[in-house]
């Protein structure tokens, strides 16, 4: 059964940066995080998570926006260990991420998944407002994000089921993503991400 916005935690953050030896973050850094909070809550956790990382883990973060023909930009392209010079690297590219783009987080989830890099990554976190809309590169479900952004070829938008579709048919290793809510306005396809794959846990931070 899915969780209803009342029944979701809040935390002041989550402190809980994955179990597994492979971790991948994934922060969304559409337009719609520009909203004077949503970034920098955004950013605030995925560093908060990378604190908590173990020595012995390994983990890579992804940001997820439709610009110049792509929605998605991987740090590193493989999981490095979790040693205190990949966390300086890894804090320091979070916090000089800027809101802009199309919110293609279908296409930047299912990139993630299906990563040929990230093969044995079973554990990832999405830090969202959970309002995607660009369906760049998915017209026909296809787990690839190649082709121009929304905002250069007809505004091709997808609602939250098309976004949920899309990382359902990528998910083929059976992975788990949690989701992180920066916005609790926007629910709906947070928690179904959590529940359609893993399941994972949703919750909302602030």
């Amino acid at each position: 059964m899915l969780s209803t916005l009342a029944a979701l935690a809040v935390f002041a953050s989550s402190a809980y940066a994955g179990q597994t030896d492979n971790v991948v973050y994934i922060i969304d850094t559409s337009c719609s995080m520009d909203g004077g909070f949503q970034l920098q809550r955004a950013k605030a956790e995925v560093n908060e998570m990378i604190d908590e990382l173990r020595n012995d883990q390994h983990f890579d973060v992804v940001a997820a926006a439709c610009v110049d023909g792509t929605c998605s930009e991987v740090l590193w392209g493989q999981a490095r260990r979790a040693t205190p010079a990949a966390r300086d690297q890894a804090r320091s590219y979070v916090e000089s991420l800027h809101a802009m783009g199309g919110s293609g987080l279908g296409a930047a989830v299912a990139r993630a998944l299906t990563e040929p890099a990230f093969y044995g990554v079973f554990e990832y976190f999405l830090v969202t407002d959970g309002s995607p809309n660009c369906l760049v590169g998915f017209g026909q479900g296809t787990p690839q994000d190649t082709a121009q952004s929304c905002l250069d070829s007809g505004y091709n938008w997808g609602g939250d089921q098309d976004h949920l579709n899309v990382i359902a048919g990528a998910n083929t290793k059976g992975a788990v993503v949690h989701v992180r809510l920066v916005d609790p306005e926007s629910a709906f396809f947070g928690e179904n991400v959590a529940a359609q794959n893993g399941p994972g846990s949703c919750e909302v931070v602030q």
